[in-house]
């Protein structure tokens, strides 16, 4: 069974636990990425939090940028992810653009602007630890060489939850 959004089109009803309902991908400033919708359950997908996350979708380069800027924000108050990831692909890497960022003695702004946008979630489900419905925006240095993830979060009013590291 499937429900239809005037955005998303045919929207798959989970079926289990943090089901992907619907996908699709995106380029944006040659970045290309997957935007995934979750829901645990039909009633995960109401009208109100689908036409939020489609505003969401349709103003990325809107969110991008907000987004670079609380990256930027987060990494002026702790710099351990850029450090890690600029000392890893250092000793294991031969990147023309990575190198690029390690001889210059790369800003943060600089860092930030070559990372990459690689995926956006949009968890209609309630995850606990968040309480509501969040769009989660994941951005990595380079993924062919790291896996380090930096995540910005937002509720669906557009408001940050959180900017972390992950992998």
């Amino acid at each position: 069974m499937a429900i239809t959004h005037k955005y998303f089109g045919d929207i798959q009803t989970p079926t289990g636990e943090s089901d992907v309902c619907w996908e699709k991908e995106f380029n944006l400033n040659n970045d290309y990425f997957t935007i995934k919708l979750w829901a645990d359950s039909i009633d995960d997908l109401n009208s109100d939090n689908l036409d939020k996350f489609a505003s969401f979708c349709q103003n990325l380069s809107k969110h991008d940028k907000n987004c670079r800027e609380e990256m930027i924000k987060e990494l002026h108050e702790d710099e351990s992810y850029m450090t890690e990831n600029l000392g890893e692909i250092q000793e294991q890497v031969n990147s023309p653009k990575l190198q690029k960022l390690i001889d210059d003695n790369a800003t943060i702004e600089h860092f930030v602007a070559m990372m990459n946008l690689t995926n956006i979630s949009l968890w209609a489900d309630i995850d606990f630890s968040i309480g509501k419905p969040f769009i989660s925006f994941d951005y990595m240095i380079d993924k062919e060489y790291s896996d380090e993830i930096l995540c910005v979060r937002y509720d669906l009013e557009g408001n940050l939850i959180h900017v972390a590291h992950e992998s």
